[in-house]
Parts: C-alpha cells; sequence; structure tokens
C-alpha cells in the first residue's frame, strides 16, 4: 500500500516542527503566569462608594444592605461574604446589577446613569495602580 500524494502532502502538514512546540509552551507558561497573577491580587477589606451625595465606606467584613442615591435614580448595595453587588438599581441599562459581586482590591462597580461608583480598597492601599499620570 503506497500513499497517495495528495496523502504525503497532508501528513506533512500536520507535523509540528521544534519552534512549533518551543512557541506553544511559551504562550502556555505566559497565560499561566497571567493567570497567578490576577488570582494573586489581595481582597479588599472596604468598599468606597462615591455618588452625588457624596463619599461613603463600607466594611465588606459586615453584611448588610445599604441604599444609594443620585441623579434620580436609586442603587442598593449588599454586602455578603466579603464581597459586595449593586442588588437593584433604578437606572435603565441595569448594566451596574450585571457586574455582579466584586471583592478584590480595585475592582469596582459602575453606574453612569446614577453616578454611583463602588470601588473595592485594601487597608495597605495595595490596590493604587495607576493607568495614567499627567504631570
Amino acid at each position: 500500500m503506497s500513499l497517495r500524494k495528495s496523502d504525503a502532502k497532508r501528513s506533512r502538514r500536520l507535523r509540528f516542527a521544534v519552534g512549533d512546540i518551543i512557541a506553544a509552551a511559551a504562550v502556555l507558561t505566559a497565560a499561566f503566569a497571567m493567570l497567578l497573577f490576577m488570582l494573586a491580587k489581595p481582597s479588599g477589606t472596604t468598599a468606597e462608594v462615591v455618588s452625588p451625595d457624596g463619599v461613603h465606606t463600607i466594611s465588606l467584613a459586615v453584611d448588610g444592605v445599604y441604599t444609594f442615591t443620585g441623579n434620580g435614580y436609586t442603587m442598593t448595595a449588599e454586602v455578603a461574604g466579603g464581597s459586595v453587588r449593586a442588588a437593584e438599581c433604578s437606572c435603565p441599562d441595569g448594566l451596574c446589577v450585571s457586574r455582579g459581586a466584586v471583592s478584590r482590591a480595585g475592582n469596582a462597580i459602575v453606574c453612569v446613569p446614577a453616578g454611583i461608583v463602588i470601588k473595592i480598597v485594601s487597608e495597605d492601599n495595595s490596590d493604587a495602580d495607576y493607568d495614567l499620570a499627567v504631570g
């Protein structure tokens, strides 16, 4: 039984070169390192809520329900199990509610129509990551 010409070409295309294996290993290693970096970010201890009514601080250690108002809308935030989520909001799009619960330092829930931002902060201020600095 002999290989036809098209079968020989197909079998040559399926072979991996050493460079292909090295490149795949490098990509997998980088992806694994990024995953570890993301998981290593500490959980926050408090949530800072900025609204048109002012700035409020909520402890994530104590479960509770909080209500904030801004620009004619009302948001109900729920703290449970060390995380906070926007349980309800009267804004038209509801994206803040669909965000789900957040607990990692630096994560945020934003309701643009209401002008309310809930940001998770840590005690040691390790969440002070800056995207841009203007001098």
